[in-house]
């Protein structure tokens, strides 16, 4: 009896940032591990990745795969108007440019390796494009809400692809609400995962020596946030409600990229103890999270998921949330610390919400948030998504 062919399955990412993810990015990280794993199971499926980069080549013994980004001022124009039209519909529709590069480099790989499927990452507008071209199964991997009533093309990227992957049952009920009978591609949820081996919790003895390290004292209580440093995320609401804080010694630890500059000036004058981390690696992450007493994530924008919140209860954090997007559906913990992603209350909630927290900190942390953050594995990730690939 002959070997049975193993499926192929190209992943696409339309972003500016290699896989592996060695320019952060929470997509290309997740698609890294996607693979990693894949890399590392001889299963019935091969994945291969193409991405982004100036600097990496083509690597088929792994399956690695690149274009270049070099723009025309034509398409560097057509950019900067459409970071410009973003801005303005903030919470609408995100425009996204063509990159002929990638469309081309993606022709001469079908022609190559003759892929089952291909799984365009988030960027819906490329899925037309694709399918002029190729025949096989086209799956549009949504990590955010890309695809809703106010989405360019919608219709047309609707009627290209077969599948539609979400990575929250939040994102996978945005898409349900644009779907009419004529255009009905299959749905199906894959959550997102984290590592839950790098992400534990850790000793007392541990996480002061973890302090020391940072020069943080003992005695103080660590309020983390970690992300994308913006408005929309909500750290001025946090900023503020810390400055209210009057019973507590509170140090706000952020980890991440500021967006702006008039956002990192008001942190680096800010008048509460903050401590402010902008470059660290994906091996550093867990050790923020092990030092804090408590993770924060005030966003006003809806979340896809958020990997943070499940970051911080890996590593037996409690957690603040609001309730924006997918946040409400991945609480867990004592409901007094779930607070309205509503701008005017916004600080008064985070004051109240943390009070109570410090009132009532060793009740709290009998929660298991450990045991409920094992359920999103990226093992469990990968398993779903192999179920989901092989139908």
């Amino acid at each position: 009896m002959g070997t049975e062919k193993k499926k192929r399955v190209l992943f696409v990412s339309g972003s500016n940032k290699p896989v592996p993810a060695t320019s952060g990015g929470a997509i290309e990280f997740l698609t890294q591990k996607l693979w990693e794993l894949n890399q590392n199971k001889p299963m019935d499926v091969d994945f291969f990745v193409l991405s982004c980069s100036s600097v990496s080549s083509d690597d088929p013994s792994t399956g690695l795969f690149y274009y270049k980004d070099a723009p025309t001022i034509f398409q560097r124009a057509k950019r900067y108007l459409n970071k410009c039209t973003n801005r303005i519909n903030r919470y609408q529709q995100k425009y996204t440019s063509i990159n002929p590069n990638l469309l081309s480099k993606l022709k001469i790989l079908i022609g190559s390796y003759s892929f089952d499927e291909i799984i365009m990452l988030n960027y819906g507008v490329y899925c037309p494009k694709i399918r002029e071209f190729y025949v096989g199964k086209v799956s549009l991997y949504l990590h955010n809400d890309y695809l809703n009533r106010f989405s360019y093309q919608k219709n047309k990227i609707l009627q290209s692809v077969d599948r539609i992957i979400s990575v929250s049952s939040f994102i996978d009920h945005k898409v349900k609400e644009v779907l009419n009978q004529s255009n009905r591609p299959s749905l199906c949820v894959v959550e997102n995962g984290i590592d839950t081996t790098a992400y534990s919790p850790v000793t007392n003895d541990t996480k002061m020596s973890l302090r020391a390290e940072l020069g943080i004292g003992h005695q103080e209580k660590v309020v983390l946030f970690s992300g994308r440093i913006d408005r929309s995320k909500g750290i001025t609401y946090l900023m503020d409600a810390i400055e209210q804080l009057t019973n507590e010694q509170v140090l706000l630890l952020i980890v991440g990229t500021v967006s702006n500059k008039q956002l990192d000036k008001a942190l680096r004058h800010s008048a509460i103890d903050l401590k402010l981390i902008e470059q660290a690696t994906q091996e550093e992450m867990p050790m923020y999270y092990q030092v804090a007493d408590l993770c924060v994530i005030p966003s006003i924008v809806k979340e896809s998921f958020c990997l943070v919140n499940m970051e911080a209860q890996a590593c037996g954090i409690p957690v603040i949330t609001t309730d924006a997007g997918a946040l409400r559906d991945y609480f867990f913990g004592d409901e007094q610390l779930q607070i309205a992603a509503a701008p005017k209350t916004l600080t008064i909630d985070l004051v109240k919400a943390m009070t109570y927290f410090f009132k009532n900190e060793q009740a709290i942390k009998k929660f298991d948030y450990r045991q409920h953050a094992e359920n999103y594995s990226l093992e469990k990730m990968y398993q779903t998504m192999i179920g989901e690939v092989r139908k």
